[in-house]
């Protein structure tokens, strides 16, 4: 009787892509091989394969490129580490008139946010943006806003399914009757302040000196306009806002771009994550910081920090990108990379 011969174990391409992963972070070559060993990976068949994958020219480019990775990495991770020395984490609050020369050195270079108190201090717009007044003042103005949200799937990503156009009255009254919800909302990518209806709206607001370019106001904001219970979910933006609260309160999630969390659940400039799901001590290991919005007051949104806002009443909001440097980071999009 003759005895069959098990034929020799070749190296899966899964085991292959194993070992390159490994040794591209660093692990040790023997021990590498005493895991695909332990996997009843013959050795010479183990020693070959690995041999072969170490001079193939794709290794060699990647290993440049790993290299380069693990020196990011490790500046994340400096950034990371001193940012835990903070004695509480939270946002900086400026309760003083802060001069725009300030303002860009510390926290806009700095990409720092900060809850500026007097932003909006004078604003005829704090007493007057209220629904009556949009409905009696803009009443007859088409607006588009976003509608039937809760009965779709990411609606603030497939915001184009959610467009209908409605008079400013309609709108009003259909917020006003509808009670806590995210069904319905004017967002920032219904582009309503660019409308040369609403251009009146300039006139109710007085930015500090230095902070604005007025000349792009209409092309460079949005008017946040909804329920209470309407929900921007976790995102980061390509660009720096100032965020003025005019009407109601809105909690705010805030995320930095370091956090490694956070970066591993981004799809696109949205977020796996849902910062109102999360325990506290996940929030806590993400670097996420949790604020209430009062009106009156200003937040600033670094270019790249994630942010997720809750209306927690009837809220109108206005968001400012028209500021005087550079503001446009299209090529921010880390979450666009593909596995």
């Amino acid at each position: 009787m003759t005895e069959e011969r098990a034929e020799p174990r070749t190296l899966a391409f899964e085991w292959r892509v194993w070992a390159a992963e490994n040794l591209l972070r660093g692990v040790p070559r023997e021990q590498v091989l005493a895991g695909l060993r332990d996997e009843d990976v013959p050795p010479d068949e183990a020693r070959a394969r690995v041999h072969e994958l170490e001079r193939s020219p794709a290794f060699v480019a990647a290993g440049a490129i790993a290299r380069r990775l693990r020196q990011l990495e490790l500046v994340l991770e400096l950034q990371a580490r001193l940012a835990e020395e903070a004695p509480a984490p939270g946002v900086e609050r400026c309760s003083e008139a802060l001069p725009a020369a300030r303002f860009y050195q510390r926290y806009y270079a700095g990409n720092t946010p900060v809850l500026l108190e007097r932003f909006a201090d004078g604003w005829p717009a704090l007493e007057r943006w209220r629904p009556e007044y949009f409905k009696r003042r803009f009443g007859d103005v088409e607006i588009e806003v976003a509608s039937r949200r809760e009965s779709r799937l990411d609606p603030d990503i497939h915001f184009a399914a959610t467009r209908e156009t409605v008079t400013m009255a309609d709108y009003v009254d259909r917020v006003l009757a509808s009670g806590p919800s995210n069904d319905l909302y004017a967002i920032a990518n219904n582009r309503n302040t660019a409308r040369p209806e609403l251009q009146a709206l300039w006139d109710d607001i007085r930015p500090p000196p230095g902070y604005l370019d007025m000349s792009r106001v209409a092309g460079a904001s949005a008017l946040w306009f909804g329920p209470a219970g309407t929900l921007t979910p976790l995102h980061h933006d390509t660009s720096n806002i100032l965020f003025v609260q005019i009407l109601g309160r809105k909690r705010v999630y805030l995320g930095p771009p370091r956090s490694r969390g956070l970066l591993a659940s981004a799809r696109g400039l949205y977020n796996h994550a849902d910062c109102e799901r999360l325990a506290p001590a996940e929030r806590r290991a993400a670097g996420v910081i949790e604020l209430t919005l009062e009106p009156g007051e200003t937040l600033f949104l670094p270019v790249g920090w994630w942010h997720q806002v809750r209306a927690l009443d009837l809220s109108v909001s206005l968001a400012l990108n028209c500021l005087q440097r550079r503001n446009i980071y299209d090529w921010y999009k880390p979450g666009a990379l593909g596995a």
